[in-house]
């Protein structure tokens, strides 16, 4: 009979956890979304309206936030919504570059789904990318078609996915050199270049001098476009361990079995 009162006992304790009302935990957490939209992004920003709907005015929000707190004992929820607002008050810059990063892959991804699906002939710059241009990250795609007219060999490029403040391009061209008035044009912008070389890869990486500084997408567009204009024709000499990436040669592939069946 103990053991019967014992069990009861848990089975109500469960209830009690699955009824609970995190109503006003989920309102915190959006309340400190809306806290930051309202301090960082102007009401006419097209990233606001994303971050907005995302976190704030999805159906599936809400059950989400409740999936989370659910994880979390009294103390972690009463502290959560303080803690967000909190790492987003400390670096806004970082939270807009990761989001406008969340976002494009978003719809890139969506893209590639639908040429994956419906695949069109590559032009002969896509071609020799391995890629359809639509795949690459709009603030960097342009730099990319225009330095592969020079010559230069990239497989890589876009936000860093260790920092999303931080932009690089990976090339197989072993001998990169910056021009000193690539440089000086930069550092007016707040922009740091560098150079890493490895066996397998050059990387050409760019980053805000200051940490603090927000670099949004449309003036990294401007930023790589500058890049791609004062960077000279190539060196055609490559870095030791060139590879081809699966991704680049099943898209080859692909591109000459579509040739073949449209001739």
């Amino acid at each position: 009979m103990e053991n019967e009162k014992n069990f009861g006992k848990i089975i109500n304790q469960k209830e009690d956890i699955r009824e609970e009302d995190f109503t006003k935990n989920i309102n915190d957490i959006k309340q400190a979304y809306l806290n930051f939209l309202d301090k960082n992004l102007k009401p006419n920003d097209p990233l606001r309206d994303k971050i907005l709907e995302y976190f704030i005015q999805r159906k599936d929000t809400d059950s989400e936030y409740n999936f989370i707190l659910k994880k979390l004992n009294q103390e972690e929820r009463d502290s959560f919504a303080v803690n967000l607002n909190s790492e987003l008050e400390s670096d806004p810059g970082f939270f807009i570059s990761k989001m406008e990063r969340f976002f494009s892959v978003q719809s890139i991804y969506e893209k590639e789904k639908n040429l994956n699906q419906n695949p069109r002939i590559a032009t002969k710059e896509e071609y020799d990318l391995g890629a359809y241009g639509e795949f690459f990250e709009p603030q960097v795609r342009d730099a990319v078609f225009s330095l592969n007219s020079k010559g230069y060999k990239t497989f890589q490029s876009g936000y860093s996915e260790s920092n999303s403040k931080k932009q690089f391009i990976d090339f197989y061209n072993k001998n990169i050199v910056i021009p000193e008035s690539l440089k000086n044009e930069l550092i007016k912008k707040g922009i740091n270049i560098e150079i890493e070389n490895f066996d397998d890869r050059t990387t050409l990486s760019l980053a805000p001098i200051k940490n603090s500084n927000i670099i949004r997408q449309d003036e990294w567009t401007e930023i790589w476009n500058l890049v791609s204009n004062y960077m000279p024709a190539a060196d055609s000499e490559m870095v030791k361990d060139p590879g081809e990436t699966i991704l680049h040669k099943n898209f080859r592939n692909t591109q000459d079995l579509l040739s073949k069946i449209n001739k």
